[in-house]
């Protein structure tokens, strides 16, 4: 019978460890019916920022047996930059988190995680998923605020490099992530390697992934050098924008990119596979004018959606136009915040706008009396 171990992780007086790698090392083990016959939980605690580099590797574990690094409960943000709970964000260069075991799971709805890449060396990204000795099967990133402080060249949001990635059993699920600011791309498949063929598995639901309009960056960017190489992205009710490109190849190879049973996307400029329809995104430079977000001001504060959104079809309204969990059971029933999904549709992005009866009607962290 698996046993559930959690454990406390933080600076604060009474924790079972004071770091997330003091919790890795301890963790480092076979999880497995042979082993531990376990699953292992890490929660952190908002005592203090977590300050450094992020490695989970030498763990054997499997879908029922796994790793789970998340906030603890009331520990979490609200979902913004600005009132951040639990924050991940390292002080020197490097990769900030870099997940190298299977069937981990990073970050829990109703439990907000920032994490923070500020700076750093070129190709420094905020998560990376697997490398060249493991192909990171069943990872989930769930409810993560990924951010770029001063992007570096070449940096990315999520990436997936030149190794196999998941696979079509065990794809990385990207989930209930806001993904701000990233040099290159928001999210990356760069299945970039020449000389060996290999597979991307990804699958990428109710995201927001939005650039800072830099030259060259894009929401989901992918590669596949390989002429036997593919990148398979399965990308549903995601909203991406504020890019150069929002979703393209990145650089030329001769690899294919399949978007099979991909739906319900928003992006700026049409190029994102199976979209509802394209919008305006409002610049962070012009506040005052209709946005799709909350904090138009500071849309990289921010991400959750207001209503009356102007898109470029007319004053229609983007939400309620994803596919909602009763019609596909890849969308994730409670959004970053915990608040329910539910019925046919659903609203895109990370957030479902929450909707009270009238005489009030409540925005998130906004109240409009009416």
């Amino acid at each position: 019978m698996v046993t559930t171990y959690i454990s406390s992780i933080g600076s604060g007086s009474g924790m079972d460890y004071p770091d997330i790698d003091a919790w890795e090392i301890d963790t480092d083990h076979d999880l497995k019916a042979g082993g531990t016959d376990s699953i292992e939980i890490g929660e952190m605690y908002n005592d203090s920022t977590f300050d450094e580099i992020v490695v989970l590797a030498g763990n054997d574990g499997d879908e029922t047996h796994y790793r789970w690094l998340r906030p603890a409960e009331g520990e979490g943000g609200d979902g913004t930059r600005s009132g951040a709970g639990v924050t991940i964000k390292p002080t020197s260069n490097g990769i900030v988190i870099h997940l190298l075991d299977d069937f981990i799971r990073l970050g829990m709805q109703g439990r907000p995680l920032l994490i923070e890449r500020d700076g750093g060396a070129n190709s420094d990204e905020g998560v990376r998923v697997a490398d060249s000795t493991q192909a990171g099967l069943g990872i989930i990133i769930d409810s993560c605020f990924i951010w770029a402080t001063n992007a570096t060249a070449d940096s990315d949001g999520i990436y997936g490099g030149p190794n196999d990635v998941g696979s079509a059993t065990y794809p990385v699920v990207i989930q209930n992530c806001p993904i701000f600011g990233f040099d290159r791309a928001q999210i990356h498949s760069q299945n970039w390697s020449g000389g060996t063929a290999y597979d991307h598995y990804f699958r990428i639901v109710n995201c927001t992934l939005v650039g800072d309009d830099t030259a060259g960056q894009y929401g989901i960017g992918w590669r596949a050098g390989n002429a036997a190489s593919t990148c398979n992205l399965v990308i549903k009710n995601v909203i991406i924008g504020n890019n150069d490109v929002d979703f393209g190849e990145t650089s030329t190879g001769n690899g294919n990119v399949i978007t099979t049973s991909s739906i319900t996307n928003w992006d700026e400029d049409g190029t994102a596979p199976f979209g509802v329809g394209s919008m305006v995104l409002t610049d962070s430079k012009a506040p005052g004018s209709a946005s799709l977000f909350s904090v138009h001001e500071s849309i990289s504060d921010d991400l959750s959606l207001v209503s009356n959104d102007d898109i470029t079809s007319g004053d229609n309204d983007v939400l309620n136009t994803g596919t909602g969990p009763s019609t596909d059971s890849d969308v994730p029933t409670l959004d970053m915040l915990g608040i329910t999904r539910s019925g046919t549709t659903c609203d895109p992005g990370a957030f479902q706008l929450e909707v009270a009866a009238d005489p009030v009607i409540s925005f998130r962290r906004r109240i409009m009396i009416v």
